[in-house]
């Protein structure tokens, strides 16, 4: 049974304290860009850790934070209420663990662990411990996607149905974190993402098939999924390491009903029944939005911390991102044969 996560207490009225360990790149291109456009609830960066400290401190100068720090013992004496992780799975996975038992909310990269089963004994520490977590699945929590999902809502899909998605990326094309594999470097990094992406929009992957095909001379990787989810959908994903660029785009459509398409984070067409095929875009995005806001981090760091702060619970916490890492780890141990999320 699930516990709902502790509030800060409101009386308090003090920012929250929170501090991010790993100072990558990731950390210092795209999550410090993003916490500094998070305008609500107040918050401090009070600390940032890394065992590079030349990294951790010339990042703190930059953006003006106190600390900089190598040694996590010295982080958990900050009094802390939340932290970001942005390191690599084997870290991921016991810093999380030392967070949890400090008492401290943790907001961690994908991917969250090292396997479904590890995510799957942090989940139940921090439920246990009545804490918040969320995993960084940026892309549930981008304007077109959540648009769609609204659009799901409202204009539920008519059975048989069949989702098309496409992802292609120029990277990995070498084994990442000691992962094992070409194929499963390029899952951790960029595959999660698509398979959290249409559970968040149709629920959770049962009867899973896939495939992987991969050309050694080039470390080039191709996966073919085929999943079932509930009301008789089907979708159908391809994924390959084999671009010059990112991209992603998803078609779907349900009998008799809309056609949708949806191109990388930038256009969400639908046409219904009866309407021309140029119909204009159901959403796109203002002058305004930048790239942090159109992948959805900003959002996702903003839901994080409210909910930290005692609002609503954000996701996908590590309980909901167990499924979507068991059939990660599915594809790999036996690709070509029928797995399933349970």
């Amino acid at each position: 049974m699930s516990v709902e996560p502790r509030p800060l207490d409101p009386r308090s009225g003090r920012p929250l304290r929170v501090a991010l360990i790993g100072c990558g790149e990731h950390a210092t291109n795209t999550l410090l860009p993003a916490l500094q456009r998070v305008h609500a609830p107040a918050f401090e960066l009070v600390a940032l850790c890394d065992a590079d400290i030349a990294a951790a401190s010339a990042l703190a100068r930059r953006h003006r934070v106190a600390l900089a720090l190598a040694d996590v013992d010295a982080l958990l004496r900050c009094e802390l209420d939340g932290a970001f992780l942005c390191a690599t799975p084997s870290a991921h996975q016991d810093l999380t663990r030392r967070l949890l038992e400090a008492g401290v909310h943790v907001f961690v990269e994908k991917p969250p662990a090292s396997s479904h089963r590890v995510l799957a004994e942090n989940a139940a520490l921090a439920e246990r411990l009545g804490l918040h977590t969320q995993v960084g699945h940026n892309f549930r929590h981008a304007p077109i996607f959540r648009r769609l999902r609204e659009h799901l809502a409202r204009h539920p899909l008519r059975s048989p149905a069949l989702c098309v998605g496409n992802y292609v990326a120029r990277w990995p094309r070498e084994d990442r974190w000691n992962s094992g594999s070409v194929a499963k470097s390029f899952l951790l990094t960029h595959g999660a993402h698509l398979i959290d992406l249409v559970s968040f929009l149709f629920g959770p992957m049962h009867e899973v098939e896939s495939r992987i095909e991969h050309d050694p001379d080039s470390s080039g990787v191709l996966i073919t999924m085929d999943a079932q989810h509930a009301a008789g959908l089907r979708t159908r994903l391809q994924m390959t390491n084999g671009a010059p660029r990112f991209g992603l785009d998803l078609s779907i459509f349900g009998d008799g009903g809309d056609a949708i398409r949806t191109e990388n984070f930038s256009a969400l067409r639908i046409v219904s029944p009866g309407e021309a095929r140029d119909t204009a875009a159901a959403w796109q995005p203002g002058a305004l939005d930048d790239a942090l806001d159109l992948a959805g981090y900003v959002h996702e760091l903003q839901c994080f911390l409210s909910a930290v702060a005692g609002g609503p619970a954000s996701s996908p916490t590590l309980r909901e991102a167990v499924p979507v890492y068991t059939v990660l780890d599915a594809i790999v141990e036996r690709a070509g044969v029928t797995a399933s999320a349970g």
